[in-house]
């Protein structure tokens, strides 16, 4: 309990994930606060389309955080070898599932919405929503499994500032699409999904470019 120097470990890994995953959260729900004055369909199609995005979310951050289990220990063990092979596998079944999300939020955005709600006029706000949004969800993937990569090799900076950067980006963006600023068309909701994609591009830049070089 007194060694200091293992508290300070601890904080300078468990603060940055902390900060990115509340970040990375924060990305979707900006989404949600920034089309309120859209009017009630829209907040209400965006906030339940978000809600089968964070079932997604979630199941990448799961699948993440359970292969970093491994790729530290082989990171201690210096097997890069067996590092690179969990990481490839890891990619694999993070893209199927990736792949799976999208066919259901670009081919099946009806469907999906009608999990949640009847309403069509919410239904028609969800469907724009979703199928901008759903070319998000590979590299929306790929960044949070490979977030978890760097935590497991000691780097938890480098996905905090990804999302920081992410969050403004998605912030921006969204203030522009949304409300036709800066001589953007007025988009609405799909201006809130379009302004994601584009932080979720950015991000999955940031992250996997840098694994890839690193």
């Amino acid at each position: 309990m007194k060694n200091q120097d293992f508290y300070a470990k601890t904080a300078k890994l468990a603060v940055p994930i902390m900060l990115q995953n509340m970040i990375t959260i924060g990305v979707n729900m900006a989404d949600n606060i920034m089309v309120g004055s859209l009017g009630e369909n829209s907040l209400s199609a965006v906030a339940l389309a978000n809600q089968f995005v964070n079932i997604y979310q979630c199941s990448c951050m799961g699948l993440g955080q359970g292969a970093s289990v491994m790729t530290s220990r082989f990171w201690g063990m210096k097997n890069h070898r067996a590092l690179k092979q969990t990481i490839t596998l890891t990619t694999r079944i993070c893209l199927v599932l990736g792949f799976l999300f999208t066919v259901m939020t670009l081919f099946f955005p009806g469907a999906v919405m009608n999990i949640y709600i009847h309403d069509t006029g919410v239904i028609s706000e969800g469907i724009r929503y979703l199928r901008v949004l759903s070319f998000s969800c590979l590299l929306m993937g790929m960044s949070l499994t490979y977030s978890n990569f760097y935590r497991s090799i000691e780097n938890a900076r480098w996905p905090l500032i990804s999302s920081i950067f992410a969050f403004f980006i998605n912030i921006g963006c969204n203030y522009i699409f949304i409300f036709g600023k800066l001589g953007a068309p007025q988009l609405g909701v799909a201006g809130a999904a379009l302004g994601t994609l584009i932080a979720r591009i950015f991000e999955f830049i940031f992250i996997c470019g840098y694994l890839i070089f690193l």
